[in-house]
């Protein structure tokens, strides 16, 4: 029986783990969680389920959640999950473990992994290239111990911070960002857009489309900052701070991988 591993990637974290975790199992393919999103409903028979995605706001981000409210087991697999983070997992895999319980099924094994940050709303939460790569190289190691526990199919305590603290925080940043991103116009390009179409290309909801003379943004935005990470004029920004913010995307993932 073969091996699904649904992904969420913006800048190409979570699509790397994946990929070398995929490389690691018999018969796995890995399938894109904003494809399955698009659809009615999504069935899956499978001996292994594993979810791989970035944590936003300290929690899952909508189209992960949205996801697998869609998804029917036609078995019951073994289920991990990964929530790659800038060392604030938050309760984001509790937050999986109870959708998959609405489903009749279980997280197994949950682990959060430390990953370059990307996110530049509220404040600029990237890293400086010795971390990134540090990071990077540290994360090969973790992943290569976490290989081992999924193929025994290991169960374990899920991992996170689930304290009333984190709750709170993480629900002021959903409302903070939450404003934001439904603010059309928030997002805005400079003189440098080519109008290359790739912002419109690289988004997960199709939120973007390209006008005339301008850019333009729905109010449908995920807020995973995948068209101003892969830009490559650097021009779109949000708002007035994000004009010297650094852009980041995963050195082992290219536009093409994030795009199909």
């Amino acid at each position: 029986m073969k091996n699904s591993l649904f992904y969420f990637s913006a800048t190409g974290n979570s699509l790397a783990v994946s990929k070398e975790i995929a490389n690691k199992l018999e018969n796995c393919e890995l399938i894109s969680i904003a494809e399955v999103v698009k659809k009615e409903s999504y069935d899956i028979d499978s001996e292994m389920v594993g979810l791989i995605f970035p944590v936003y706001c300290l929690d899952a981000p909508k189209i992960v959640r949205e996801s697998i409210k869609k998804v029917n087991f036609d078995s019951n697999p073994y289920i991990f999950s990964i929530a790659t983070n800038n060392r604030e997992p938050g309760y984001t895999l509790a937050t999986i473990d109870k959708l998959l319980k609405e489903k009749g099924q279980n997280l197994d094994l949950g682990y959060t992994l430390v990953m370059p940050g990307n996110s530049v709303v509220i404040q600029d939460n990237t890293n400086s290239r010795e971390e990134q790569i540090l990071r990077i190289n540290n994360s090969k190691v973790i992943i290569r111990e976490m290989i081992k526990d999924i193929q025994e199919k290991r169960k374990a305590a899920i991992e996170g911070d689930f304290s009333l603290k984190d709750s709170i925080k993480g629900l002021i940043y959903q409302l903070a960002v939450y404003k934001i991103y439904k603010s059309q116009n928030h997002f805005w390009t400079t003189k440098q857009c080519r109008r290359c179409g790739i912002c419109k290309k690289i988004c997960p909801t199709e939120n973007i489309t390209l006008e005339e003379q301008e850019v333009e943004w729905g109010n449908n935005c995920e807020g995973c900052l995948a068209c101003f990470h892969w830009c490559p004029q650097s021009a779109i920004n949000l708002g007035n701070n994000t004009l010297n913010k650094s852009r980041y995307h995963h050195p082992e993932v290219n536009l093409a991988e994030i795009i199909k």
